[in-house]
């Protein structure tokens, strides 16, 4: 019995230090009615890799167990958009909750989650063709070699923007043709780098140009 009544008492002391209204619901001597709460708004959030919380309460909290509701399925961590439930708390004391539009079912609140910019990183490099061996057959210059591509999300596709007829670039693999019987020199081929995104990351583009020296 002390433990139960010590238990009533810290009850009591945590009301104490909340808003008047809390005060309220647990006073019998207030009118019994409905105490009108502020259900949570969702949020719109980029990816980052982690769990996020979707909600927001009418205080500006992210804390979804608030005062005079809960939410459920609040979390998420794919972009995309969800749905979260907020649910009235039942009775309490005297008084009971109700939404502030008056309304008692439970609230579908929806957040979004946007997919993140694309983090492709591509640096042009000058790659080197022998002239002695160009004059006898075409030349491959490995993608490697002409290009440095990292931290693209989805596959990667190279076109070629200008240069040379004589120099091509493989879409699939960047892989770069220099045909036989081009001249001594320095060569300029401008290449448009697209990663097609995927379900988190968008889509991005960078356009290099590589320098291809023959000698």
């Amino acid at each position: 019995m002390k433990k139960v009544l010590l238990a009533l008492l810290a009850l009591c002391l945590v009301l104490s230090v909340n808003s008047p209204a809390a005060l309220a619901m647990y006073d019998d001597n207030e009118p019994k009615g409905d105490y009108p709460v502020d259900p949570p708004v969702g949020l719109t959030l980029t990816y980052n890799g982690k769990e996020q919380i979707g909600v927001l309460t009418s205080e500006g909290s992210s804390y979804i167990n608030y005062y005079g509701y809960d939410v459920v399925n609040y979390k998420a961590t794919d972009a995309g958009t969800y749905t979260a439930t907020a649910i009235l708390w039942g009775d309490m004391g005297p008084q009971s909750f109700v939404w502030s539009d008056g309304t008692k079912a439970d609230k579908k609140i929806k957040f979004t989650i946007k997919k993140a910019k694309n983090p492709l990183t591509v640096k042009a490099k000058t790659a080197k063709v022998d002239y002695s061996a160009l004059k006898r057959k075409d030349q491959k210059i490995a993608r490697k070699k002409a290009l440095s591509v990292s931290k693209a999300k989805g596959a990667v596709a190279y076109t070629k923007q200008s240069g040379s007829k004589k120099i091509s670039i493989s879409k699939k693999t960047g892989k770069i043709t220099v045909k036989k019987g081009l001249k001594k020199g320095t060569y300029k081929l401008k290449i448009k780098v697209a990663a097609k995104g995927d379900k988190n990351y968008k889509a991005a583009t960078k356009k290099v140009t590589v320098k291809i020296v023959i000698k």
